[in-house]
């Protein structure tokens, strides 16, 4: 394995906000402490709610979950780790690498390095040369180990981050400029998977919810989802970064507890109150709690089982954290082998057919909401999703062409809509006569 650094710098546009330092020799050992400019600075924000601004250093195992979740999970950072010979636990040796462009509005650098170092640069792709580079992912994710790449993007799909040019035209970012866009390639597991995502996230904004913007592109066979990154803003030739942390960042959990039951690790992760107790924030708590509960119905009508807590994120952009908007959306109904079980259960149940209205009445106790207003939240947004899906898919295959998963897709949400319709019907029990919840 390869040498790494014991310390790097935490940059913001050019300021230093933190060092990342190794405390001892294992991995997981892991220093952070504010520099005490950044701290006095009008415009300075916390990396994290977990590590509010303050003079004394933050130590322990919250700092190294807090870092892990900025890299891939599972086999991709498994083959990062072999390609560039740093163990994929060592968070700080692969920061070292890959923390040029990463989720939210860090950078991080080497103490003997400039925040930018030299004139920023791209590489502009031909369609053949995004074809072979998107073919080349499962062996070489996130082009790690290229000349001049230097990105984390969280999670185990195939993806790569990039820049989008005002012709149009797709970029691969060097030396830590900054991507404007996620490329998500489609699944080879999962079919039509890009025109899937494509019309549950439209679906989204369509009814009324904060979601983050995509477009579908091809390059010669390469099919994939373009999402625009709410993390960035783009004002002429300039781009800017917005710090944001998802909620296992924002609940100091590693990225492998993201499901409230993970199998894989026999380990238990957050639950829906969990969610709503890391987006209860100050000023901003009664429309943060809002906008997640959107959020959350939406995923239960989309047949979406993969809304853990990583896809759920907060964006610094002002004093207060607010809800970032949503992403990752895909409607599981329409595939066999895909768990139908729910990343955090409502009131108990995992599935979303077995949903009724007595369990949102017990959601809302659970996350201090009323009944009434969490099940007259489903029924409007149920009504609104049934009122906007069909002109949605009509739209949408005028653009892609006539395609079976958006019919698929489009059905599987509509039946899963009338189903919860129709179980909130014993919503007319009153609250103080439904048993508690089993714990």
């Amino acid at each position: 394995m390869t040498k790494t650094v014991d310390r790097l710098v935490l940059w913001f546009e050019g300021s230093v906000v933190a060092e990342l330092a190794r405390t001892a020799a294992d991995f997981t050992s892991l220093r952070l402490a504010y520099d005490p400019d950044w701290i006095t600075r009008s415009n300075a924000f916390p990396i994290s709610m977990r590590f509010p601004l303050r003079g004394p250093a933050y130590e322990g195992p919250e700092i190294f979950a807090w870092f892990l979740n900025l890299l891939p999970e599972g086999e991709p950072l498994v083959t990062i780790g072999h390609v560039l010979r740093i163990s994929d636990l060592d968070v700080l040796g692969l920061m070292d690498r890959m923390g040029g462009d990463l989720p939210g509005a860090l950078v991080l650098r080497r103490h003997d390095q400039p925040f930018m170092p030299g004139k920023p640069r791209v590489q502009i792709w031909d369609e053949a040369g995004l074809a072979r580079d998107i073919r080349r992912l499962p062996e070489r994710p996130l082009l790690v180990g290229e000349e001049g790449v230097q990105m984390s993007l969280a999670g185990q799909q195939e993806k790569l981050a990039v820049v989008k040019q005002a012709d149009g035209r797709l970029a691969l970012p060097l030396d830590g400029y900054p991507s404007t866009h996620i490329l998500k390639p489609s699944s080879k597991r999962l079919r039509g998977s890009v025109d899937n995502e494509a019309f549950c996230m439209q679906l989204a904004a369509t009814c009324g919810l904060r979601a983050a913007e995509v477009e579908i592109g091809r390059a010669q066979d390469q099919a994939y989802l373009l999402v625009r990154r709410y993390d960035r803003v783009v004002t002429g030739e300039r781009i800017s970064r917005l710090h944001q942390e998802d909620l296992c960042q924002a609940l100091a959990l590693p990225p492998y507890r993201k499901y409230e039951w993970n199998a894989r690790v026999r380990m238990h992760g957050p639950t829906i109150a969990d969610l709503f107790t890391a987006v209860s924030i100050g000023p901003r708590t009664l429309p943060n709690r809002l906008a997640l509960l959107d959020m959350l119905i939406f995923n239960v009508l989309c047949c979406n089982v993969d809304a853990h807590a990583k896809n759920y994120s907060l964006l610094h952009q002002a004093a207060t954290p607010t809800v970032a908007p949503l992403y990752d959306v895909m409607c599981a109904a329409v595939y066999d082998g895909v768990t139908l079980n729910l990343s955090q259960k409502i009131a108990g149940k995992q599935r979303g057919d077995h949903i009724y209205g007595r369990h949102w009445t017990r959601l809302g106790k659970d996350i201090g909401m009323s009944g009434p207003q969490v099940r007259r939240r489903v029924r409007t947004l149920s009504h609104k999703v049934l009122e906007e899906i069909t002109p949605l898919a009509e739209r949408l295959r005028s653009v892609i062409g006539q395609g079976v998963i958006i019919e698929e897709v489009a059905d599987a949400i509509k039946a899963r809509c009338s189903r919860i319709l129709a179980n909130l019907d014993d919503a007319d029990i009153p609250e103080e006569e439904l048993p508690s919840i089993p714990t």
